[in-house]
C-alpha cells in the first residue's frame, strides 16, 4: 500500500490497479473508469489524493478497514488532512511528493510580491507539524464557490487562484517557513488580507502543536522585492501577526498614505514608499490603485536606469581583462569537499578518474582560411590552459587539412598508452556545416567520419570509457535573430564561424542534422557509439560567433564553466553552464547595442544510461 503511494515508482501499479477498476457508486455519484484515470493523474501530477481513490486503494491493498488503516498511516504521519475541498475531502502525501527545490516562486515580472518569513524559535517543530502548517493554508484559502489549483510537495505547496498564486515553502534545517502571495497591483488589498488571514492560522496551528516554540513574523518590504533587490528589507511584525484566535477583523484600515521603505540604509530606501506596499490595507479605490500603478512605473523605470549603468559598468571591465586564463587553485580546492568525496565513492555510479593524469585531450584548430578566423588562437590558448589545469595531457594542432585532420585523430586512437587513461578529450575549432567540418584545403569531413574513428570498435583501448568531443563550428549560415533589433558597432565585429558563406560537404553522407546511426553490438560488444559525449556549439542550421579579440562565445563559455564548475557538475549540467554563459554574453552585447543572434549548444549523450561523468580535476581518492 505504501509503495502505491509512491507514485513516482508506482506507475505500474496503478495502471494495473486502473485496469481492474469497475464502474461503482460513490458518495451519490457513479464513478467511471474516466473518472479514476482522472483522479489519479491529479495526484500523480499535484500529490493531493482524492477520498475515493485512497478508499480504493485500502480495499484492495489493506486488510483493515478504511477508518483503520487511515489511523495506521496518520499515526506514522504519512497521510495528513484532509483537506476541505469541493466535491470531497483530499489529502496530501508529502513524504511520496517531489520537494520544489528552487526558488522560482520569488521570481515574478510586473506583479508584486507579499511575502512573510515565520521563524521556529524555542524548541524546533517537528517535520509533521511543518506538514500540519501545509493543511491549515489549503483549508484557509479554500472556497468551494470559486476554482483553486493546488500543488503539493514534499517541502511545501502552491495554489493558483485567478492571476493571483499562493505559496507555502518549508526549510527545515533553518526551522522557518515563507509565506508569499504574488498579486497584481490591482488585487493587492484583497492579497493582503488573505495573506494576514493565513499567517494567522499558520501561527495558531504551530501554537497549538508546539508548545514549546515560539513563532516570530518578519514581513518582507514588497518595495526592495518589486525591484529585485538582492536583500529585500523586512521588520518584525509586532502587531497585526500576533493576535488572539477568536480576533477576525484585524486588518489595518490605513489605505495609501506613505511610508519609509524598510531598508532604511539604501539609497532608495529612503524615498517615500506608499504604504500598500509595505503592510495590509483596507480596501483601495480607484483612483489609489491608479496612484499606486503609476509610482510602480516611475519606479520600475528608474530601477532600469540602474541596471543598465550597473551592466555598462561590468562590460567595461570585461574588456579590460586579458583574454587568456590561467591558474586553477580554486578547482582543486573544492576537491575536498565531504559531498564530492562521497559521490566518487558511488563507483558504480560514477566514471573513475582516479588516474595521475586524467587522460589525453587532442586540440584541432584551424586558424589559417581567407579570411583568418581571428581570435581562434586565444581559443586555442585558453583550451590548453584549462585541461592542462584539469590534469589532461593535450596535443594541440593548428591548421591541419581535412586529411590530416583524420590521420591526427587515427593515429591518437591506436596509440597504446590510452590503456592507462580515464577518457579522451577532442577539441576542434574551425569552419562547419549542419553534417561536415573544414579542413583549411577548403575539403571537408564528415562529422560521422569522426565519431566513427573513436567507436569502440576501432578506438580499442579506449572501449567503454568516456570521450568528450567537442566541436566549435558552425552548423549552417541562419541567425536566431527574432524580435532582435537592427543595431550596429563598427568598433566590435560578432562575427560567425562560416565566414558569411555555406561550406559544402566533400560527398553526400549524411542527410545535414541527421545523428549517425550507432553500429548493432554483437552479443557481449560494447555499443559503437557508447561512452562519447558530443557537444556543438551552435544547433543543426545555425552559425556560432566568435569575437576577433577575445575569442568565440563558445569556447570561452565552456573554459570559464570548466574552470568554476568541473569540480562539482557532471557534464550534462555543465553543458546547461555553457548555455547560460552564452546568454548572458548575448545579453551583454545587446546591451551595447552589437547586434547579436541567439546561439544554441546542442549535446548529444552516448554515456552509459547508469553513469554519470564528473571530470573530478585533482582529485585523489586516497586524500
Amino acid at each position: 500500500m505504501v509503495k502505491l503511494l509512491f507514485h513516482h515508482s508506482g506507475y505500474h501499479e496503478w495502471y494495473q490497479m486502473a485496469k481492474k477498476f469497475k464502474g461503482v457508486r460513490f458518495d451519490g455519484k457513479v464513478m467511471d473508469k474516466k473518472d479514476y484515470h482522472h483522479l489519479i493523474d491529479n495526484f500523480r501530477t499535484n500529490g493531493i489524493l482524492d477520498i475515493f481513490v485512497l478508499k480504493q486503494i485500502f480495499d484492495h491493498e489493506s486488510a483493515f478497514g478504511y477508518n483503520v488503516a487511515m489511523e495506521v498511516l496518520q499515526a506514522f504521519f504519512l497521510v495528513h488532512g484532509p483537506v476541505d475541498s469541493h466535491p470531497r475531502p483530499q489529502f496530501i502525501l508529502p513524504y511520496f511528493s517531489p520537494e520544489l527545490k528552487d526558488d522560482s516562486y520569488k521570481k515574478a515580472d510586473d506583479r508584486l510580491q507579499l511575502r512573510v518569513e515565520i521563524l521556529f524559535k524555542g524548541l524546533a517543530l517537528p517535520r509533521y507539524v511543518h506538514q500540519l502548517l501545509t493543511v491549515a493554508m489549503f483549508n484557509t484559502l479554500n472556497d468551494a464557490e470559486e476554482k483553486y489549483y493546488k500543488w503539493s510537495y514534499a517541502n511545501g505547496a502552491t495554489i493558483e487562484h485567478g492571476e493571483c498564486s499562493f505559496h507555502l515553502v518549508h526549510d527545515f534545517k533553518k526551522h522557518s517557513l515563507i509565506l508569499q502571495v504574488t498579486t497584481p497591483v490591482s488585487q493587492v488589498s484583497q492579497s493582503w488580507k488573505k495573506l494576514a488571514i493565513t499567517c494567522k492560522k499558520v501561527v495558531c496551528c504551530a501554537k497549538k502543536c508546539g508548545k514549546a516554540t515560539r513563532p516570530e513574523v518578519n514581513l518582507f518590504c514588497c518595495h526592495c522585492i518589486y525591484v529585485r533587490a538582492e536583500e529585500p528589507g523586512y521588520q518584525l511584525m509586532k502587531d497585526w501577526a500576533y493576535f488572539n484566535e477568536d480576533e477576525i477583523d484585524y486588518v489595518r484600515t490605513k489605505s495609501y498614505t506613505q511610508a519609509k521603505c524598510f531598508k532604511e540604509n539604501n539609497k532608495e530606501g529612503n524615498l517615500d514608499v506608499p504604504l500598500p506596499l509595505l503592510e495590509p490595507c483596507k480596501e483601495l479605490n480607484e483612483n489609489h490603485v491608479k496612484q499606486l500603478m503609476e509610482y510602480l512605473e516611475r519606479l520600475n523605470v528608474f530601477h532600469q536606469s540602474v541596471k543598465v549603468k550597473q551592466a555598462q559598468l561590468q562590460l567595461y571591465k570585461l574588456q579590460e581583462r586579458p583574454p587568456y586564463y590561467h591558474g586553477a587553485s580554486h578547482i582543486y580546492e573544492a576537491m575536498h569537499s565531504p559531498d564530492v568525496r562521497q559521490l566518487f565513492n558511488q563507483s558504480d555510479r560514477v566514471y573513475q578518474m582516479s588516474q595521475p593524469c586524467r587522460g589525453r585531450c587532442l586540440i584541432i584548430n584551424n586558424y589559417n582560411f581567407d579570411p583568418p578566423r581571428l581570435g581562434s588562437d586565444v581559443d586555442m590558448q585558453n583550451i590548453e590552459n584549462v585541461f592542462t589545469a584539469l590534469s589532461f595531457d593535450c596535443t594541440p594542432h593548428q591548421d591541419l587539412t581535412a586529411q590530416e585532420m583524420k590521420d591526427a585523430i587515427h593515429r591518437e586512437t591506436q596509440d597504446e598508452e590510452h590503456g592507462c587513461y580515464g577518457m579522451f578529450v577532442l577539441v576542434i575549432m574551425t569552419h562547419g556545416d549542419q553534417s561536415t567540418v573544414c579542413g583549411i584545403d577548403g575539403i571537408s569531413v564528415q562529422r560521422k567520419e569522426i565519431l566513427d574513428l573513436l567507436s569502440n570498435f576501432k578506438f580499442t583501448k579506449m572501449a567503454g570509457r568516456p570521450k568528450l568531443v567537442v566541436i566549435q563550428a558552425c552548423s549552417g549560415v541562419s541567425e536566431d535573430r527574432m524580435n532582435q533589433p537592427l543595431l550596429h558597432d563598427n568598433r566590435i565585429d560578432a562575427r560567425a564561424e562560416n565566414g558569411g558563406e555555406l561550406l559544402q560537404p566533400e560527398d553526400e553522407g549524411l542527410e545535414p542534422g541527421d545523428l549517425p546511426p550507432p553500429l548493432i553490438p554483437l552479443p557481449g560488444e560494447i555499443p559503437s557509439y557508447q561512452g562519447i559525449y558530443l557537444l556543438n556549439s551552435s544547433a543543426p542550421g545555425f552559425v556560432s560567433y566568435r569575437h576577433p579579440n577575445f575569442g568565440s562565445f563558445f569556447i570561452r563559455a565552456t573554459v570559464s564553466t570548466l574552470y568554476k564548475h568541473s569540480c562539482h557538475k557532471h557534464v550534462e549540467d555543465l553543458s546547461k553552464q555553457i548555455q547560460h554563459k552564452i546568454n548572458k554574453q548575448r545579453e551583454k552585447y545587446q546591451q551595447r547595442g552589437i547586434r547579436v543572434g541567439s546561439q544554441l549548444v546542442t549535446y548529444s549523450n552516448w554515456l552509459e544510461p547508469s553513469k554519470t561523468l564528473y571530470l573530478f580535476s585533482g582529485f585523489n581518492p586516497s586524500m
